[in-house]
């Protein structure tokens, strides 16, 4: 499936760009993403096959080669404006400023792209759904550079925007044009799959260290907050540690073994539990096969 949507999205690029640079390194970025993860494109599969009524096969191409091209340009920006880009990731190697054309670029692709993925109706709701969703993701990320979480309704909350905002788009792409009632619920599991997926990416994240500039730049995540709002003496070094502007590197590195205590890990365990059991309520409710809902439970395991 991979070289099929390879193709499908060096297609689009071809069709979009007119210059040979852009569209050569747009192509290097597009094989790096798309063999290295197409989980986004996964979801729009499965809500294709689960409620559209035409399926037509290369609608479903394309939806799924269009989130992943969107995916695609949200890694690329979150390692500029994160400031902690992967070595191996080819556009680490070329100039921010190309960069930001291939992401406006890609995007203004995709948006055009849209358009072939359903009739008319389709192409109408998606378009206007897609808008929305984008912008909301753009919110959600404008929160999370602020950095000014305080308590975890915030954390969900730009999770919500953030990562539920892609993920509801993911899913839309595939749907299609379905009722409001239903595009409701999608929107509302698909919140709390960006809980699940943002908070296990953080907890990654903070395991890791100094693999990201997290630790560095005090990223107040969900089980940074747990230490920040909790009175235990255990943690005193923690909160003045992210109440401060300076510190050394002995003290990073200090900070990153407090962190370990497995206290804020049993925290966001539980939080992910919480959010797994939202999830599949709401699957619960849906009018679908047993195996359709089995197709969309088994996106957390992912």
């Amino acid at each position: 499936m991979e070289k099929q949507l390879i193709y499908m999205a060096k297609s689009f690029v071809d069709k979009g760009f007119m210059e040979d640079s852009i569209k050569n390194n747009t192509k290097d970025y597009i094989e790096y993403k798309f063999n290295q993860s197409i989980e986004f494109a996964k979801i729009t599969a499965i809500h294709f096959d689960i409620f559209r009524d035409q399926k037509i096969n290369i609608h479903k191409v394309k939806a799924m080669t269009i989130i992943e091209l969107i995916i695609l340009i949200s890694d690329i920006m979150d390692d500029m404006q994160d400031e902690d880009t992967r070595q191996d990731a080819p556009w680490s190697k070329v100039d921010n400023a190309f960069n930001f054309n291939i992401i406006v670029g890609i995007l203004l692709i995709c948006l055009k792209e849209m358009n072939g993925i359903g009739n008319f109706t389709d192409k109408s709701l998606i378009t206007q759904r897609a808008n929305k969703l984008l912008l909301q993701s753009i919110s959600g990320q404008q929160i999370d550079l602020k950095n000014e979480l305080s308590t975890e309704m915030d954390y969900f909350y730009m999770c919500y925007l953030k990562s539920g905002s892609l993920i509801a788009l993911a899913c839309l792409l595939g749907a299609g044009s379905v009722n409001k009632q239903l595009s409701k619920k999608i929107i509302e599991y698909a919140n709390y799959l960006g809980v699940i997926f943002q908070l296990r990416n953080d907890v990654n994240d903070m395991k890791n260290g100094f693999e990201k500039n997290d630790l560095l730049y005090r990223k107040r995540t969900l089980p940074i907050l747990f230490y920040l709002n909790t009175e235990d003496e255990a943690y005193t070094r923690i909160q003045n540690y992210y109440s401060s502007k300076n510190s050394s590197n002995l003290d990073v590195s200090t900070i990153h073994q407090d962190l370990m205590i497995e206290d804020a890990l049993i925290y966001c365990w539980i939080t992910e539990k919480i959010f797994i059991r939202k999830y599949e309520r709401v699957i619960s409710q849906l009018n679908i096969t047993k195996k359709q809902k089995t197709s969309l439970l088994s996106i957390i395991s992912s």
